[in-house]
């Protein structure tokens, strides 16, 4: 994932939400204006895999060690997991009309 400095001089909030694309960031200050960085999946997604791998010979000869492709492994079932669940949750719902 990429990593972004974060300079804390007064008291703020945090919000992190899931989104469509992504995951959605904002810092919100005492004295300044909301800041919002939204993380897409793609990029999350490459980024993990790209830590836990290796390039051995050339750019294709991409390998993993076990415990790497375990760790991601129980990543990837956890997501899907979660994606279920929410989905089932949302699917119980009954809509509004406004």
């Amino acid at each position: 994932m990429t990593n972004k400095k974060l300079e804390l001089i007064n008291e703020f909030n945090v919000h992190v939400s899931p989104t469509a694309k992504g995951i959605g960031i904002t810092v919100m200050g005492q004295d300044t204006d909301p800041s919002f960085h939204e993380f897409l999946w793609y990029n999350i997604i490459e980024d993990l895999i790209d830590e836990h791998s290796i390039s051995v010979l050339h750019s294709k000869d991409v390998r993993i060690s076990e415990d790497s492709k375990e760790a991601i492994t129980r990543i990837a079932a956890a997501l899907r997991l979660c994606s279920y669940t929410m989905n089932k949750k949302v699917r119980q719902l009954k809509v509004v009309n406004v």
